[in-house]
């Protein structure tokens, strides 16, 4: 495993903070073949099957449909040296995207008007 990028250690840190679920150097696999591997993959936030968190567009440019189709989200998200992980952001990011997940599981921060 390579060293994990800074977005990759963001969202590691939002995870413990938010209690969500993400997987890292996620392999996304559409009709049996591996189409690319995501820095982070986010569940049940944004597409009905989760975000896919990715460093640069040229990842999915050619794929964008066939993500939407397969009901993925994506959210292209570049490092800088000076990130830090900062929670309000995160959490006006992910009510943006929108809770996808099993409503008995929506987390306490949460905004109840969705």
């Amino acid at each position: 495993m390579s060293p994990l990028s800074k977005v990759q250690l963001k969202w590691i840190e939002a995870a413990s903070d938010l209690q969500l679920t993400i997987e890292i150097d996620f392999d996304l696999v559409l009709k049996n073949i591996l189409v690319l591997k995501a820095p982070v993959f986010l569940h049940d936030f944004g597409g009905e099957k989760g975000t896919l968190i990715l460093e640069s567009f040229e990842d999915i440019s050619s794929l964008e449909k066939e993500l939407t189709k397969a009901g993925f989200g994506f959210s292209v998200q570049k490092s800088h040296a000076s990130d830090k992980y900062d929670r309000e952001i995160f959490i006006e990011m992910l009510t943006e995207w929108g809770w996808t997940g099993n409503p008995d599981r929506i987390p306490v921060w949460y905004p109840e008007q969705f």
